[in-house]
């Protein structure tokens, strides 16, 4: 049964680029992927936070169908765009390894 959603969210990889003297600069990012899904907002729950340190930035969690592509992305550089609004992506978990569904901890850092 597929997840669904309300919301469409882009995922992208800031791209590393270096000028003439080799110091690293933004580049333009690349789109990793397209997906919909359920976004909700996490901050305030401690019992959300007790995964692990890395879970306590998270603001919010988007649910969304199993993409065995996106389920293997490194998160480091990764970004979504969910609405226009920007967030970090801190972990992307196949929960139990049962590839049903994906949850991708957020960290919003919009202004």
């Amino acid at each position: 049964m597929a997840v669904g959603g309300n919301a469409a969210v882009s995922v992208v990889r800031a791209a590393k680029a270096k000028n003439e003297a080799g110091v690293a600069v933004p580049g333009e990012s690349k789109m990793i992927a397209e997906v919909s899904g359920w976004l909700d907002y996490q901050a305030g729950r401690p019992s959300h936070l007790a995964y692990q340190a890395k879970l306590a930035d998270t603001t919010h969690v988007l649910m969304c169908d199993y993409d065995p592509a996106l389920a293997e992305l490194k998160t480091q550089g990764l970004s979504a765009v969910v609405g226009g609004e920007p967030y970090e992506v801190l972990l992307i978990d196949d929960p139990m390894g049962m590839h049903g569904h994906l949850e991708i901890y957020l960290r919003y850092v919009g202004a």
